[in-house]
């Protein structure tokens, strides 16, 4: 999760030489949240997922969405882009288990 959000955030925000993307774990009780930041614009909502196999890209956060027990993105009170998933220690291993059965 925290490579795809990474990635998106490399590929999609547009950092300038000075600029960073943030990644931050903060364990929950009975689990982790996740959250990565930038300074880019963000997304009004998520792109819709390709509906060809032969396109490059595009899946990414519906993998977050089946694997994540929570997620969801918006700007931070300091005016990043934040994306940030919740997983629930119970639910992570069956989460894995439904990726890879795919």
């Amino acid at each position: 999760l925290v490579s795809e959000l990474v990635t998106n955030s490399v590929r999609h925000a547009r950092v300038r030489r000075g600029q960073w993307v943030g990644v931050r774990a903060r364990p929950r009780l009975g689990g982790v949240r996740l959250e990565v930041c930038d300074p880019g614009p963000g997304f009004p909502e998520p792109p819709p997922v390709p509906d060809s196999v032969d396109r490059f890209g595009g899946r990414g956060l519906p993998i977050v969405d089946m694997l994540a027990d929570r997620w969801g993105a918006g700007r931070t009170p300091e005016g990043r882009w934040e994306v940030w998933v919740e997983l629930d220690r119970q639910s992570a291993a069956a989460s894995w288990k439904r990726l890879v059965r795919r």
